[in-house]
């Protein structure tokens, strides 16, 4: 599920934080990512399912307006950028120290990263929010299906 078009979402929408060190700098910090069990896309569709295995937002080109005012006012590292690698502007995480854009295949796609565990003990190191948003919501982003259930099981709740 990597094609940017429509995606529907419906609460609960979860916050999933986690730490990486910068690419460039070197600096740990915390980096965030949007998840969801409900999820609608051309080629996915368990919107009205029950508790489904959580799907991951990436590259996220747009979102509801007070689910960014939310996000931008509690993490204001995750900002809208340019990623020349995939010529588009999408919601990244940025190093609050040398300002670099984390990028998404980086966090989500490479095994040990962010949001990539490979056992239980790197899921323990997460945490998952649930976010004040009850509702229908569309995105215009791509989706990623496999270790949500891994973090979703062994993560803090805060």
């Amino acid at each position: 599920m990597d094609d940017h078009s429509k995606t529907t979402v419906k609460s609960p929408l979860y916050l999933v934080k986690s730490t990486e060190d910068c690419w460039k700098c070197g600096l740990e910090q915390q980096v965030i990512a949007l998840a969801t069990r409900h999820i609608r896309t051309a080629d996915f569709d368990s919107l009205d399912a029950g508790d489904d295995e959580p799907a991951f937002l990436t590259n996220i080109k747009a979102m509801p307006q007070p689910i960014w005012e939310y996000l931008s006012a509690a993490f204001p590292q995750f900002q809208k950028r340019r990623s020349n690698t995939m010529d588009m502007d999408y919601y990244a995480n940025t190093c609050e120290c040398c300002k670099a854009n984390f990028g998404d295949f980086y966090l989500f796609s490479e095994p040990e990263h962010a949001f990539f565990p490979m056992d239980e003990e790197q899921a323990k190191r997460m945490s998952v929010v649930e976010l004040p948003f009850t509702g229908v919501f569309e995105f215009r982003c791509s989706c990623g299906m496999g270790t949500g259930g891994l973090i979703f099981e062994h993560a803090t709740r805060e």
